[in-house]
């Protein structure tokens, strides 16, 4: 990079500064229509569907009818106004107070992070005294800055153990005030019997309530230290490197730029070869939840499910499945039988002429009792398939309810639906 500076500088005979000047525009102006493209871009998609959706309202309605998962999933998170928002909401819960026990927390550990980006670069320094005095040979500076060096190493000991305990102290603040008032709004209005009973948005609320706020207090304070401590490395360290560059006649430009361009490239490389890690970890928070859920199913459940010996299910042994109504008891048997379809997964079931489905209102058609056995088939089917009315007396024998072609007779057409309420 600082070879083709010169050589552009040569060219066009413009000083090293200018070059770098000018390269550093063409980058600004690069990123900035990379930048400002997609968003030009969505917003002239966006007048174009207002005027079509103007011009034809039908297909307005057909769009709104159809709208597809590309059209109406949800935006993914990302660093906009309503992560903003969020964090401003955040803010009023974290810190209710100017002057709080949160506050004076932060403050402290502000300043130990403060702290020990200071005493980094003055072990820099002194890293780099001691090097010189051992090419110089000097061994009186040597013992001098070494003994320095190990003075300042005790305390920068202690300040790195202040960091992880101001840091855990910030979380376990922040998570006192996260769950009060979670809990708060969890009991009031009775919010806890809509979210288990009528609401199926949060399937764990357990799960939220006690390991999400602990993981999400953690990440917070733990967050706070991984941007403030870098932030401050690199402007004092800049600074510093600035001010020794210039205080030696050297242009910082050029430096600048290049390393500008490293940190954008590496960025950019890092975020096209990391996987989606905010996915696998609200994926692995959501298995986790459901495995407690289960867990604590059992335990609430435990005198029962050994009664029913439930503690295994093999092939062949009858189950009852039970619950309350709206939980999908007929949903399954309507996915097993094929009324609905199966949009995810796979599902395994026997053919259908091993399976035999019976539902939940029987149906009585319009015809003889030889046509409510027979059903779906018709007389004819029936003396095709090579059965007679003495196989449907043999049916009725088995099911106790011979007693009906005795009274009734086979052939009687009646009011089936009405006669089996009555009986």
């Amino acid at each position: 990079m600082i070879h083709m500076l010169n050589a552009a500088a040569d060219r066009v005979k413009w000083t090293r500064s200018r070059a770098a000047k000018r390269a550093a525009c063409v980058v600004a102006a690069a990123y900035a229509l990379k930048t400002l493209y997609p968003i030009i871009g969505k917003h002239l998609k966006q007048s174009g569907h207002r005027e079509k959706k103007g011009a034809y309202p039908a297909a307005e309605n057909r769009e709104i009818l159809h709208c597809t998962e590309a059209t109406c999933k949800k935006p993914s998170p990302g660093v906009n106004a309503d992560f903003f928002k969020q964090l401003l909401e955040l803010r009023k819960i974290l810190f209710p107070k100017l002057v709080t026990t949160e506050t004076g927390w932060l403050c402290l550990h502000s300043v130990a992070l403060i702290s020990r980006t200071f005493l980094s670069i003055y072990v820099a320094g002194l890293d780099g005294k001691i090097v010189k005095s051992i090419v110089e040979k000097k061994p009186r500076t040597f013992i001098i800055k070494l003994i320095k060096w190990l003075m300042i190493a005790i305390p920068a000991t202690f300040v790195n153990s202040a960091i992880r305990y101001l840091e855990g102290k910030l979380a376990l603040a922040f998570r006192t005030r996260l769950v009060d008032h979670a809990y708060e709004t969890y009991f009031a209005n009775q919010t806890y019997y809509k979210v288990i009973n009528m609401d199926g948005r949060l399937a764990n609320p357990d799960q939220s309530l006690t390991e999400d706020i602990m993981m999400f207090a953690q990440s917070v304070a733990h967050l706070y230290s991984n941007l403030t401590k870098p932030i401050l490395d690199v402007i004092l360290t800049s600074y510093t490197l600035i001010q020794t560059a210039t205080s030696r006649g050297a242009s910082p430009i050029g430096p600048t730029v290049l390393a500008g361009l490293v940190v954008y490239a590496t960025a950019k490389v890092l975020k096209a070869c990391s996987p989606k890690f905010g996915k696998l970890v609200a994926e692995e928070a959501h298995r986790k939840g459901y495995l407690r859920y289960v867990h604590s199913r059992i335990i609430a459940n435990v005198e029962e499910i050994a009664f029913y010996r439930g503690h295994k299910v093999e092939e062949g042994m009858h189950l009852l499945i039970t619950g309350p109504n709206g939980c999908g008891k007929s949903s399954l048997f309507r996915i097993l039988s094929g009324l609905w379809p199966v949009y995810e997964g796979v599902l395994y079931k026997p053919p259908p002429q091993h399976m035999f489905y019976i539902p939940q209102r029987p149906y009585m058609s319009l015809g003889s009792l030889r046509d409510q056995v027979i059903y779906p088939d018709s007389v004819d089917d029936m003396h095709d398939k090579g059965y007679t009315d003495h196989d449907l007396d043999c049916i009725l024998h088995s099911v106790h309810l011979y007693h009906i072609v005795q009274r009734e007779g086979g052939k009687v057409y009646n009011s089936w639906l009405f006669f089996m309420y009555l009986t």
